[in-house]
């Protein structure tokens, strides 16, 4: 394999430029694409006459990377399935199988998607039918169709594996051994990671002949788009501290990630209670009940997305404007996973980290091996939530334009403007009534200077512990007077505006 900083070998300005067949470059540019991506110019460089090994951020547009070759070297005349692509998740797939489904129509192919939790019967179906071209599928289902025989592996040209690296962080190590033993061995196979750990590079040594390795987008410049800003928070005061993030920033869209499925839903059921509707998808949730919020979040009918890493995986929704890592990620790996729902398709995005005291060490520790540069800011209250819906109220109302007022408003304001004191003036009049608005939005975020002032006060406690006293990693004598279940318990901090909405 060459050195990883080998640039590839080919660019390509435009997709018309490329050695594709005739029908491809027409539905490419119907659905209105013009200028391949740096991941795309390579893979159609290379075409299907090399095994690859991509590292390639997500939302680069590594799905188009592969599909492109795989579908112009489609042979009407081969009735068999000739192209494999595993993903990960069942997100993944469908939307693979979305995306390739109209340039499989302009050469007479077919996409097929293999995902546990779909119906068998469907499935089964849809192999039967002539020239299911592309198969998309994950681990678990396609294993289980070969093992059925339903899945004809004999005429397979490629495989392909997407997001390698989260492949093998969900334990698929031994399905993809199984499935790819399966296939014929002049296959091609080619695989796709943005990180490469020296587990996908084993599993690459051990799949692959004589593969060209291409690093498309290296750490340094993973998140050119993304602007990265950390908020110190209470960790008693987490979920306020979150709602006063959206309260102020206003985001279009926003995947909020956290580390289980337990928090996930903990947090879902307690924004609304905060005044943030938002919706849930985690692995414990039912195809259809994902698949519901996935499209409320697409539909801009849902503006909040709680998620695990697991089931955000193939969340593909370019008006992603913002990701805010409720718990932080487990590694920097998981960090620029996460961060890459937003910013795609040359797209500007936000990442937000909600940082209590004890996880600033790791934080910073975990973005230095991501390569981002981050911003720290103070996390807004509700004089600075109020201030910015007064500010908003004044951008709406000079930026709509010529609006149609009725007489009933035009009668009214004629009376305000008559009736208010000259020394008010029409200034102070639009200003009360922005201030009204404001007011009309309701509670303006939380105050959590009390969290804060309590953190503060356990860490000075910490650091004044007597001497004969053990810290973390021991047990010693409590202090005089003092029960050792007290001295352990660890207060509950909840703000004034909290136990209102909790209510």
């Amino acid at each position: 394999m060459p050195d990883p900083e080998t640039p590839p070998e080919a660019s390509l300005e435009t997709f018309a430029d490329a050695a594709l067949r005739p029908e491809l470059k027409a539905a490419l540019a119907a659905l209105g694409f013009t200028h391949p991506t740096p991941v795309q110019s390579a893979c159609l460089a290379a075409g299907l006459g090399h095994d690859l090994l991509v590292q390639a951020r997500t939302g680069s547009g590594k799905t188009m990377a592969f599909g492109l070759p795989l579908l112009d070297g489609f042979d009407a005349a081969v009735q068999k399935p000739q192209a494999l692509v595993i993903a990960p998740t069942r997100e993944l797939a469908l939307q693979i199988a979305k995306a390739l489904s109209p340039l499989a129509r302009a050469v007479d192919a077919r996409c097929v998607a293999l995902t546990g939790g779909a119906d068998m019967h469907a499935q089964l179906q849809g192999l039967a039918i002539p020239r299911p071209a592309l198969v998309i599928g994950t681990p678990g289902r396609v294993l289980d169709h070969l093992q059925r025989e339903s899945l004809d592996p004999s005429a397979l040209r490629a495989v392909v594996l997407d997001e390698g690296d989260h492949l093998l962080d969900l334990g698929f190590k031994d399905e993809l051994d199984a499935i790819l033993a399966a296939t014929p061995p002049e296959r091609r196979t080619l695989m796709f990671s943005a990180t490469l750990p020296p587990e996908v590079e084993a599993l690459a040594r051990r799949n692959t002949k004589d593969a060209r390795k291409v690093v498309i987008d290296a750490a340094s410049v993973a998140h050119a788009d993304i602007e990265h800003v950390a908020y110190g928070v209470p960790e008693q005061g987490k979920p306020e501290a979150l709602a006063n993030l959206l309260l102020y920033e206003r985001p279009e869209r926003t995947v909020v990630f956290c580390a289980t499925r337990e928090q996930a839903r903990e947090l879902s059921e307690r924004l609304p209670l905060l005044g943030i509707p938002a919706a849930l998808i985690s692995g414990e949730l039912q195809q259809r009940a994902r698949n519901r919020a996935l499209d409320a979040f697409r539909e801009g009918r849902c503006h909040v997305l709680v998620a695990t890493d697991v089931a955000a995986r193939g969340i593909d929704v370019p008006a992603t404007s913002h990701v805010i890592h409720f718990s932080l990620a487990d590694s920097h790996e998981t960090y620029i996973h996460r961060s890459g729902r937003t910013g795609r398709a040359g797209r500007k995005g936000v990442a937000l980290s909600l940082v209590a005291q004890r996880e600033r060490t790791g934080y910073g520790f975990m973005t230095k091996r991501a390569r981002v540069k981050v911003e720290w800011r103070d996390l807004p209250g509700p004089g600075e939530i109020r201030r910015r819906r007064v500010e908003l109220l004044a951008e709406r109302l000079l930026g709509e334009g010529v609006m149609e007022r009725t007489p009933e408003a035009l009668t009214s304001a004629r009376r305000l403007v008559e009736s208010t004191p000259h020394a008010d003036g029409p200034v102070g009049l639009v200003a009360r009534l922005l201030d009204a608005a404001a007011d009309l939005e309701g509670e303006p975020g939380y105050d959590l200077s009390g969290a804060f002032a309590a953190e503060r006060a356990r860490a000075e406690a910490r650091r004044e512990r007597p001497a004969g006293r053990p810290g973390r990693f021991g047990r010693g004598p409590p202090r005089a007077g003092v029960s050792t279940a007290t001295s352990r318990a660890t207060p509950s901090v909840t703000t004034a505006p909290a136990r209102r909405a909790a209510a």
